[in-house]
């Protein structure tokens, strides 16, 4: 018998039923609730305080691999990230509109769940946190829609097309005039409100398809189950999904030749040509790096200004300044675990709502701001003063055509 388990901080959820856990209790849980129900697999749904959930926008989705990913995720999650504690998905939204999304939870949690597993003999079949399960409710969608969850928790979730783009507790406000900046809406997202009554909450988890590539299917493996399960098809949206191409995935099975079959030869043939194959491809990678994310590049023509800590010159605002109108771009240099999301959580609540991350091409020392003319002074040094623990070379000046209005490069360096 299979069933679901929701996992949050203090509190483990199953079959109508709450029960405090720890570290050292988890097991014995699982074991109680396994006997209880007779089952063998679970498949365990996190909660938004024990998972993390991030998108990003790529430029060449056929140069995208899970490394590249995995090492862009070490600067936006606040812990360091392993392969084992994380999964990606891509989601095409449109024409040369290519998104990843990325989902995790703490190494440690990770292991917590595993040893419960082990301990109680449950197979866990797939782990997912709870915002990509009510992002499933957008799949189809061509507009971000805003998700309201009065479930276990009591979420907000920002979606289209079944990317998650933001999982929260804030209020309306607060997410309207963020999607509003971020997807260019004229209008408020609509709202669709999620309770026991209309949204059938293990019975969407539940409906997840198995067995796909890692750019299809999203999950994270225990470590007890085969890898690569769990992609949400929710009730009624199933006949909507192309057939052709779910019933296309079959899984290949190789079988090993005997020994003296003539057979050998050929796989030594194959494998030799995949090793050309794979040293081609990487000479072309070091030859032409990939990008993942574009950079902002400084104009030719921008204006260097000595870095100071007191306001650049820049102008002068009339009356009180809104800050969510003004669109900001954070890239990381660093190499530091966590510092884009550290520094864009700041500005978040400083009240700037439009704020995109991404990689540079290269790490470097300094750390760079640059701002486009006409930005109010008391803007550039809010965004500045935030910055206040990093060793700051440069202001620049931002060409017009630059689409934001501030550009800040985070550098290794810290203050002491």
């Amino acid at each position: 018998m299979k069933s679901v388990v929701y996992l949050n901080k203090n509190k483990v959820y199953f079959d109508g039923r709450a029960f405090d856990w720890d570290k050292n209790t988890l097991g014995d849980i699982f074991l109680s609730i396994k006997k209880d129900q007779k089952l063998s697999d679970i498949r365990i749904v996190l909660g938004s305080d024990v998972s993390y959930v991030v998108d990003f926008k790529v430029e060449d989705a056929s140069k995208v691999k899970r490394d590249e990913i995995l090492k862009m995720a070490r600067s936006w999650l606040p812990f360091v990230v392993t392969d084992e504690c994380f999964d990606w998905k891509m989601i095409t939204l449109g024409e040369a509109d290519v998104w990843i999304q990325v989902v995790a939870l703490e190494p440690e949690l990770l292991n917590i769940i595993r040893q419960a597993t082990e301990k109680s003999n449950l197979k866990v079949e797939w782990v997912i946190p709870v915002g990509i399960v009510l992002g499933s409710v957008s799949i189809g969608r061509e507009v971000p829609i805003l998700i309201k969850w009065r479930g276990k928790e009591e979420l907000s979730v920002l979606a289209q097309r079944g990317l998650v783009d933001l999982v929260t507790t804030e209020n309306n406000d607060s997410i309207n005039n963020y999607a509003r900046q971020k997807w260019h809406l004229e209008v408020n997202p609509e709202e669709i409100l999620l309770t026991d009554s209309n949204f059938k909450f293990e019975e969407v988890v539940m409906s997840a398809r198995v067995r796909g590539s890692d750019a299809d299917i999203l999950a994270i493996s225990i470590g007890n189950n085969d890898k690569g399960v769990g992609e949400f098809v929710p009730p009624g949206i199933v006949d909507l999904v192309e057939r052709g191409e779910s019933a296309a995935r079959e899984i290949m099975i190789i079988k090993k030749p005997n020994e003296g079959s003539l057979i050998r030869p050929v796989y030594i043939v194959i494998l030799l040509l995949s090793l050309i194959t794979m040293l081609g491809v990487l000479f072309w990678q070091y030859q032409f790096p990939t990008k993942i994310v574009p950079s902002i590049p400084v104009s030719p023509n921008s204006v260097t200004v000595p870095a100071t800590t007191d306001v650049p010159v820049a102008t002068a605002a009339a009356g009180p300044i809104d800050f969510t109108l003004y669109r900001v771009q954070l890239q990381d240099a660093s190499g530091l675990t966590g510092a884009l999301v550290n520094e864009k959580n700041i500005l978040l609540q400083e009240g700037f709502v439009n704020i995109d991350m991404a990689t540079a091409s290269a790490q470097q020392p300094q750390t760079l701001v640059a701002y486009k003319a006409g930005t109010p002074a008391e803007v550039v040094a809010l965004v500045i003063n935030s910055l206040r623990s990093y060793e700051i070379s440069n202001v620049l000046y931002l060409a017009n055509n630059i689409p934001y209005d501030i550009s800040v490069v985070l550098g290794s360096t810290i203050k002491k």
